[in-house]
């Protein structure tokens, strides 16, 4: 009986369609063709170039005819198919599971996820999880090495037999199950190792098929445990059907499984040239520059609050002259304008006349360096307060790389903040939105500013909305969006669950772990919120820069709608930071003020008085 054959745009177009449904969905069973393009010799190229030809240098190195010397060492060889000898030949070149594995690790070793694995990471990544498992033969790391490239998701890799029990159907996010092993775990790939599946594996893997359609892309369908497995599902399973996608030539076992399947042979020999038309036809995002330079970024934003915190410290320790010594040599090891970056860093605090200079130097040596002439402009607007010359770096970043999503989003806080332009701040941060419409960052400071210059509070609840869409584990677009529920919204419940998302993202978001515990003092339950604003102090430290404005409204909470013990210790320390002119300009502690009536505090006036100060720009008398 011959497979029902369609071609690779029709099977494209099909996969959408029902990728748009809520109850079809596929598991994608990726062989060693998958592989190719990404420097992985399939499994007949290894056999006739690659293995034969050392099989012979082994044992009959005078011989130069190597199919028929092929053929006298292995009768069943056919050099039309030489995939079909791969079991046997890799147990006679490699004599044993330690040489077998550094074969298959040497091979798998330095190898990047080509075009086509990219699309079908991006495939997998899909919100509902319509094609989120992947099951495959090979021993490489491309398809999970592609998840983690290419996308925001995070794949769960069953790569061993013990981690089966995490097999589950209900999984949405990406999936992937090594069903050979992995290249580092005793994979199995002699012909009788690939006899029969681990049991619990087979198991799980039924039950991930029961309700789902099977598409196989690049696989050879050799493997004896493989046919076992899905000759043993039953009968009800793969209700949405199978898919060959490739040459129709199977193994007559595989073929009449296919037959008595309904399967739909795909005519696409080529992996990636099928991708594109997936690509095109699911309208997949391309993989962002961004995310790109946004790792290498956070990595040296990481150092660069080490190499300053190294430069602040004295010269009294034993080991500070050396550490100091090697974080310079550290800083200039870094590559093009990061070097200069890490220095100026070091310096900004300390030394910001030298910072000044270095950053010049550096622009100097990378004139065209955009991301330097941002960091030299927030240097110039937060350290020297040279507003113009911080625009005029501000303006240089952007005609640089106008498309720079961070530069345009910076560049829109100082236009907002500092000369209060607020037409062209909102212009820059609809650019950098334009620019790069899933930049978390750039989206929820564009909500912020809605929130607070435009009054504008539809538009900035969906800026919000969007903002944790894009990056749903960035802490300060999910603690911004709880100050938005708390205070405009008055929704406290879904206001905790969004401070309670921020510290779960960063368990050391101090504003967060801060604000939820005032928002609980101010709604009576005084054990919980005590415990969070006392966390939060302890996260603030000694009450100085960034944090002072959260430790004031820390001691507030506690003076307000703390332990009565506790009152005259906050009010002291609240006043001292007062006096020192730390405000949180605009932040609204009328629900604990309520709160402090309610209970009957004893200094009501005072209160009301405080939070008064600490919400503005009045001195102590004034208010």
């Amino acid at each position: 009986m011959a497979l029902t054959t369609i071609g690779a745009e029709e099977f494209a177009r099909r996969l959408s369609l029902a990728g748009q449904t809520t109850d079809e969905r596929f598991v994608l069973f990726l062989g060693s063709g998958c592989s190719v393009s990404s420097g992985i010799p399939a499994a007949r190229t290894l056999v006739s170039d690659y293995w034969l030809p050392r099989l012979r240098n082994l044992r009959a190195p005078r011989r130069t005819d190597v199919a028929e010397w092929a053929r006298e060492e292995f009768p069943e060889y056919d050099p039309a198919d030489p995939a079909a000898l791969y079991g046997a030949l890799i147990a006679q070149l490699f004599l044993t599971d330690g040489d077998r594995q550094r074969e298959i690790e040497q091979l798998c070793d330095g190898k990047w996820p080509a075009y086509g694995y990219a699309t079908i990471a991006a495939l997998m990544a899909r919100e509902g999880g319509a094609f989120s498992v992947a099951l495959t033969t090979n021993f490489d790391d491309l398809i999970s090495d592609a998840l983690y490239l290419f996308t925001d998701a995070r794949p769960l890799v069953i790569q061993h037999d013990s981690l089966a029990p995490f097999i589950r159907s209900t999984r949405t996010r990406p999936m992937v199950v090594k069903l050979h092993g992995d290249q580092r775990l005793s994979p199995r790939n002699t012909a009788e190792e690939t006899q029969v599946l681990v049991r619990d594996i087979e198991s799980r893997v039924h039950s991930l098929l029961q309700d789902r359609g099977l598409v196989f892309i690049g696989y050879g369908g050799r493997d004896a445990s493989i046919l076992k497995m899905l000759e043993r599902l039953d009968p009800s399973a793969l209700q949405h059907g199978v898919y060959w996608v490739g040459r129709p030539e199977t193994p007559d076992s595989m073929r009449q499984w296919l037959e008595s399947r309904g399967a739909i042979h795909v005519k696409s020999p080529d992996f990636d040239e099928l991708m594109v038309l997936v690509r095109d036809q699911f309208q997949l995002p391309h993989p962002g520059r961004a995310r790109f330079d946004a790792v290498f970024k956070r990595y040296a934003d990481d150092y660069a609050e080490i190499s300053a915190r190294i430069a602040s410290l004295s010269q009294t320790g034993d080991a500070t002259p050396a550490l100091k010594a090697a974080a310079e040599r550290v800083d200039r090891s870094f590559p093009d304008w990061w070097s200069a970056y890490l220095e100026a860093s070091r310096l900004a605090a300390s030394d910001p006349e030298r910072a000044d200079a270095v950053f010049a130097a550096g622009l100097t040596q990378f004139p065209k360096s955009g991301p330097l002439m941002n960091t030299y402009a927030i240097f110039l607007k937060n350290i020297r307060k040279d507003y113009d010359r911080a625009e005029e770096m501000y303006k240089r970043a952007i005609a640089a790389d106008p498309k720079q999503a961070n530069n345009l989003g910076n560049y829109a806080i100082f236009l907002e903040t500092i000369r209060k332009d607020h037409d062209r701040a909102e212009e820059m941060y609809k650019r950098s939105i334009e620019a790069d419409p899933k930049h978390a960052n750039g989206i929820g400071n564009y909500a912020r500013f809605l929130k607070n210059i435009r009054k504008d509070y539809d538009r900035a609840e969906e800026m919000y909305k969007r903002s944790i869409e894009a990056d749903p584990k960035q802490a300060n677009n999910l603690g911004n969006y709880a100050i938005f529920l708390e205070t405009i919204r008055k929704d406290y419940d879904r206001a905790e669950e969004m401070y309670k998302r921020a510290f779960e993202a960063d368990p050391k978001h101090a504003n967060s772990i801060g604000n939820l515990g005032g928002l609980l003092l101010g709604l009576g339950r005084q054990a919980e919120g005590v415990r969070l604003v006392r966390e939060a102090l302890a996260l603030a430290g000694p009450e100085e820069g960034d944090l002072a404005p959260l430790a004031a409204e820390c001691w507030f909470y506690l003076y307000a709608n703390g332990p009565a013990e506790e009152r005259t210790r906050a009010e002291s320390n609240l006043r001292r930071l007062l006096a020192r002119g730390v405000r949180s300009p605009g932040w609204d502690l009328s629900l604990n003020v309520e709160q402090a009536r309610a209970q009957g505090h004893p200094g009501l006036g005072e209160v009301r008085q405080l939070a008064k100060v600490i919400g503005s720009d009045i001195g102590l008398g004034q208010a």
